[in-house]
């Protein structure tokens, strides 16, 4: 008569059973650690890391055997839900989640916008599952050369594309640029030059809320600005030479036989009389004003 098996019922007692955790060989199981399947899993998860921590930080790997994709640095993220989750690993252990959201990769042709990434700081590379893109028929292929692949949408568009780099499909990106923009009350002076130089009328009912009452313009001071004119009247000078008069024309065109092509007026304002000089060049002026002062003298 065969004995009648005992079982403890206590929550604590651990099973008598062969249990399986990857990466570890069972002495109660019936197979040799030789055969064990479980250790050869761990050795292939732990080239697969090697081979994952070769890469940057910032590589994206295409993998077929994640569930989720997950990334490692919130600067990918457009928009993110914080939300703590614990994440299962092939090797059995657990990692934190801080949330989830839309990424967007950077590519030369397009920047695709994918939703549902985990953001987890703790990982070597960023994985990016191949899930997200069967699930809306996208299409995976070899691309041109060798050891590449191209992801195609419905409509033959390539939308990421990649080589198989350290045993892992690893993704081809653009460098992520981050520009910070400031913006500044611009002064008076850009306001006036950017809107044309106008009058300070026209100015005020542009800008109203501008107080221009000690504002100049030094530009608009220069083009405006005019010659002021002779008086119609002079003084009558009392000794020769006391008040001349000189006028330049030129240059006159044709020139003249001789070559000449200014002319020269003095005017003694004392006696009215008047010399006129022909020049070749503007530069002989000098030496003919010389030449009646000497006279007079």
């Amino acid at each position: 008569m065969k004995k009648k098996e005992k079982y403890n019922s206590e929550p604590h007692q651990k099973p008598n059973y062969p249990t399986w955790k990857p990466g570890y060989h069972n002495p109660l199981t019936k197979h040799s650690e030789a055969e064990c399947q479980n250790l050869k899993f761990g050795k292939l998860t732990t080239a697969l890391l090697c081979g994952m921590n070769q890469q940057d930080r910032n590589s994206i790997v295409l993998d077929s055997g994640v569930s989720n994709s997950m990334f490692n640095d919130k600067k990918h993220f457009i928009s993110f839900t914080s939300k703590e989750e614990e994440v299962i690993l092939a090797n059995g252990s657990s990692i934190k989640s801080l949330g989830s959201g839309t990424i967007c990769i950077e590519r030369s042709h397009c920047i695709p916008k994918i939703n549902n990434f985990l953001l987890i700081p703790q990982l070597e590379i960023n994985l990016l599952s191949m899930n997200t893109f069967i699930a809306p028929n996208y299409s995976v292929t070899k691309g041109i050369s060798a050891k590449s692949f191209v992801v195609t949408s419905k409509a033959n568009k390539v939308i990421i594309n990649g080589s198989f780099e350290s045993g892992n499909f690893s993704i081809h990106q653009n460098k992520i640029h981050t520009f910070n923009v400031s913006l500044s009350t611009p002064s008076t002076n850009v306001l006036h030059q950017s809107s044309g130089h106008p009058s300070l009328e026209y100015f005020k009912k542009m800008y109203p809320d501008k107080n221009i009452s000690s504002f100049n313009c030094t530009t608009c001071n220069l083009s405006k600005m005019t010659k002021t004119p002779f008086k119609r009247t002079f003084p009558q000078p009392n000794c020769k030479l006391g008040t001349i008069h000189m006028d330049l024309c030129g240059p006159i065109s044709p020139k003249s036989i001789s070559g000449k092509k200014y002319f020269l007026q003095i005017l003694n304002r004392f006696s009215d009389f008047l010399w006129i000089f022909f020049l070749t060049n503007k530069s002989e002026c000098k030496d003919y004003i010389k030449k009646p002062i000497n006279r007079v003298e």
